[in-house]
């Protein structure tokens, strides 16, 4: 059993990280109301950017740039971003296990799942486990700029053009509130992330009769329809039949040029916008846990202090009840 003395020890133990805990959820604060700002500036010009984007390449030919390369996904990476830190409730928890799942659930839709990370906690675990990671990207979150997204986008892109990947996938926590997050799967290459792509010619035709009138013209470029029919699927009469779905863009200075300098800055942004959501995210899980730390150890001080209250008067009634007998039994 506990004496007093023990309990005034734990008691102030537990006020001396009550303070830690508070100064901590008032740090996250402090940054989570900057990354907030900064994700907030960001989403509009990504959300706009990526729609641009695709209302470009859905009109462009697949070979038209080779980060627009539609390729059966052989081999994928998957780029899990967590933190470098801990102290942040289940924010690198959710992440880990959220892409372990979706390792463990698409191994037998790809050939070979490569894993790369960002932020030291998805390194130390993969590599406690002995996962072979094909990059590691140090030092993201201690200087936090525009240019560290670049740099990634640009190693990511290289692998992806030289044929070393089929696809690349990021897994990170989009901030919703300071107290939710949302683990968030997304197709970073090829930047052309529509469904069906292989089974159905109708996604692959870009410009039609509506402007160059010729009704064979898929993605923007003379081809025999049949070229791209997938054996068994769908008939060339069917597509043919299709209604336009929009003019084709009218490249100035040329088509090339226009998506070698859209489709890297693209890249670039998709990645800095979850640099920044998942920065926003662990920022208010921290916020959140060491909130719900301070809590919790002003419950357990309270209990305490009525632990060592009653621990006290029981001490101090054991000696009242002694000086009693003993002047009882100096009167007989």
């Amino acid at each position: 059993m506990a004496t007093l003395r023990d309990l005034r020890k734990r008691i102030k133990a537990v006020k001396n990280t009550q303070k830690i805990t508070k100064a901590m959820k008032m740090v996250a604060a402090s940054k989570l109301r900057r990354a907030q700002e900064a994700i907030v500036q960001a989403r509009p010009y990504a959300t706009k950017m990526d729609e641009v984007l695709m209302d470009i390449v859905n009109r462009a030919d697949v070979n038209a740039h080779p980060l627009l390369s539609m390729r059966v996904p052989h081999r994928v990476l998957v780029v899990v971003m967590s933190s470098n830190r801990g102290l942040c409730g289940g924010f690198n928890s959710n992440i880990i296990r959220s892409a372990e799942r979706y390792i463990a659930e698409n191994r037998a839709n790809f050939d070979h799942i490569q894993v790369a990370t960002i932020g030291r906690k998805a390194k130390e675990h993969f590599r406690r486990r002995g996962v072979e990671l094909q990059a590691t990207y140090e030092g993201i979150w201690d200087h936090l700029n525009y240019e560290a997204a670049s740099e990634i986008a640009v190693d990511l892109s290289e692998r992806f053009v030289v044929g070393k990947l089929d696809a690349v996938y990021v897994i990170y926590n989009e901030f919703k509130s300071a107290i939710s997050q949302k683990v968030t799967v997304h197709q970073l290459l090829p930047i052309r992330p529509l469904e069906g792509w292989k089974d159905d010619p109708r996604v692959r035709i870009g410009e039609l009769h509506s402007v160059s009138g010729n009704k064979e013209a898929v993605a923007g470029h003379t081809q025999d329809l049949a070229s791209v029919q997938p054996t068994g699927q769908w008939d060339v009469s069917e597509a043919l039949e299709l209604e336009p779905v929009g003019y084709e863009h009218i490249y100035e200075p040329s088509q090339k040029d226009v998506l070698d300098a859209l489709l890297p800055e693209h890249l670039a942004v998709q990645i800095w916008r979850a640099l920044l959501e998942s920065n926003a995210a662990e920022h208010g899980a921290r916020m959140s846990a060491m909130d719900a730390a301070s809590r919790n150890a002003k419950d357990l001080i309270e209990k305490l202090t009525l632990k060592a209250n009653r621990e006290r008067q029981a001490v101090i009634t054991t000696e009242l009840m002694e000086i009693v007998s003993g002047a009882e039994s100096l009167k007989g």
